[in-house]
């Protein structure tokens, strides 16, 4: 079993048919993401053809809302857009610390 410290994020075109059940390459992909835990967020067509080729994975269960996926104007690619909440507890509580340590010199 794989072990971390952090979330971790991985935005990108990975050129791979993540929606066709039965494609060899999304198979073998799909096995490595359930091995180590990671969940792909992006469900609509992101490739003029209609397939999912552009993916945001995480490894936690940190909120992130997929927006909705127009389609492509420029390319043959869709534009993604994500709200993806990055901060831990520990960055909440070492801003905290910080604000309080600002608070307390006068600065």
């Amino acid at each position: 079993m794989a072990t971390r410290a952090s979330p971790v994020v991985v935005i990108g075109d990975f050129n791979i048919h993540v929606d066709v059940a039965d494609d060899p390459a999304a198979v073998k992909f799909h096995s490595v993401l359930t091995t180590y835990g990671y969940r792909q967020h992006v469900k609509q067509p992101t490739h003029c053809p209609g397939h999912v080729l552009y993916l945001i994975l995480t490894n936690s269960h940190m909120p992130i809302q997929v927006g909705p996926i127009d389609p492509p104007l420029l390319s043959d690619h869709s534009f993604v857009v994500a709200d993806i909440s990055c901060l831990s507890p520990m960055s909440v509580v070492t801003a905290e610390r910080i604000a309080v340590a600002q608070q307390s010199s006068g600065t």
